[in-house]
């Protein structure tokens, strides 16, 4: 594995192409018009009818038009986990065209700033700061300068089914939230935007999963995934900080101290109860849930007792009946029905089998 200061001395120096592009930005459009005339990328025009909007289809064609010279000459594109993981560092001082991908983008400014156009949005970006881009979002990053690294990270949609993420919906009704706005959305042309400054481990985990991904060695696949749980872990934890510290900064309550109360009393929380301790009527408190994460509260409610009831089926040897009326369901057929809907298992089927057959259906 390449050592940490090493990467970081790779990062600032200018390469070839960053020297020349640094003269001749316009240059660099030439690139992204080879990837079309190759067949690598096809272009699309825009809402407007004007814009003309490159689609890259694989994280693998994006990975390969930015890595080109950028951090070292023996670094070739690579992609992991079969072709739906890619890693790469933006081009300085390069002209970027609209485009739009069929996998999910994760941006973040390692240094200085960047400017990114998202879905006709100015987003201003400083040291610390991440972008999650759902599919098809179209955007470009503005012309950077010679301090500002933008590091990239390149999600197929089959890799980010299976990685992390998508077990993080069972761990909380905050880290659900994230997960649900990158899974569950039916446009995909959404993102998220994230604060890690405050984060003493996030860069961290950056700079080590490029790390892995630049000098591969033994189980490098296996600590790549382990570094994107934890990165992933980080940017829940940084969007619920962030949410509180605004709260602090305001007086207000904000969605997120609701999702996590709900989550911490989702045994017996109801509505009612649950506007009360917020101060809120509850026809308020249910617009903002229903608007802030797409379901109805208690169905955020239902999610919790389930996925509680699935975790005590894992970790405990307690009857079944015994966790049903633990997790707030006096009726045992009610419970079945809802964790089969959930799982697409019963519950013996599930703690049979350590949650291998069930199918996290919402």
């Amino acid at each position: 594995m390449l050592a940490r200061e090493a990467f970081r001395e790779m990062l600032f120096p200018l390469s070839e192409k960053e020297l020349h592009y640094r003269e001749h930005p316009e240059d660099s459009l030439i690139y992204f018009k080879n990837f079309r005339y190759e067949g690598e990328a096809t272009v699309v025009t825009g809402a407007d009818n004007s814009d003309e909007i490159l689609f890259f289809p694989s994280p693998k064609k994006q990975a390969a038009s930015n890595l080109h010279g950028v951090i070292s000459p023996k670094i070739a594109p690579r992609v992991l986990e079969g072709g739906n993981l890619a890693f790469n560092k933006q081009t300085r001082f390069g002209m970027v065209p609209l485009h739009r991908h069929n996998y999910i983008e994760m941006n973040y400014v390692y240094s200085g700033t960047c400017v990114q156009e998202i879905n006709g949005q100015t987003v201003e970006m400083h040291t610390g700061d991440v972008t999650i881009l759902d599919r098809d979002v179209v955007h470009r990053v503005l012309p950077t300068g010679e301090n500002d690294i933008l590091l990239n990270c390149l999600m197929g949609q089959n890799y980010f089914k299976a990685s992390f993420i998508e077990r993080l919906a069972a761990s909380g009704a905050v880290p659900r939230f994230l997960s649900n706005a990158l899974n569950e959305r039916n446009d995909h042309d959404h993102y998220l935007l994230f604060h890690t400054e405050r984060s003493y481990i996030f860069r961290d985990l950056f700079e080590c999963v490029f790390c892995e991904y630049l000098d591969p060695t033994t189980c490098t696949a296996g600590a790549v995934e382990n570094y994107m749980s934890l990165i992933f872990i980080e940017l829940a934890r940084c969007y619920q900080g962030n949410q509180e510290h605004e709260y602090h900064k305001s007086n207000k309550n904000y969605l997120t101290e609701v999702l996590q109360y709900m989550d911490d009393h989702c045994i017996d929380c109801t509505l009612e109860s649950t506007a009360a301790h917020f101060g809120f009527h509850p026809n308020y408190l249910s617009r903002m849930v229903k608007e802030g994460t797409g379901s109805a509260f208690k169905d955020l409610v239902s999610d919790g007792r389930l996925s509680r009831a699935a975790f005590l089926l894992l970790t405990t040897e307690a009857p079944i009946s015994q966790i049903a009326n633990q997790c707030g369901y006096s009726n045992q057929n009610f419970f079945y029905k809802k964790f089969q809907v959930r799982y697409g298992c019963t519950p013996a089927v599930y703690r049979a089998t350590g949650g291998a057959l069930a199918e996290d259906i919402r």
